[in-house]
């Protein structure tokens, strides 16, 4: 039988992975919080260098390191949205006349 702790945990990575399906996720931490109430929740966390961690779900997106976005797997070129970042095909296209 699971306890309450390994059933939080496993319900934040869950929701971990349905929003960053392709990340790596040796880079990231999970700790779950008991509360006064009896209840638990859990929090994942970027393991950074220097002994840092950062919240994936409690922190502004535009304030994580590089590091953490690479780890996460996002395509984000030079604070730029992967929406507006070149296309990178195989071949180069033509310049248009």
């Amino acid at each position: 039988m699971k306890t309450l702790e390994d059933a939080a945990e496993d319900k934040a990575w869950y929701e971990f992975q349905q929003q960053f399906p392709h990340a790596d996720r040796n880079k990231f931490e999970s700790l779950a919080n008991f509360a006064k109430n009896h209840t638990v929740s859990a929090e994942l966390f970027f393991k950074g260098s220097s002994g840092l961690s950062t919240s994936v779900f409690g922190s502004d997106r535009r304030y994580w390191s590089p590091q953490m976005k690479t780890a996460l797997v996002l395509n984000d070129v030079n604070g730029f949205p992967y929406q507006l970042s070149p296309l990178k095909t195989k071949k180069p296209l033509p310049i248009p006349a």
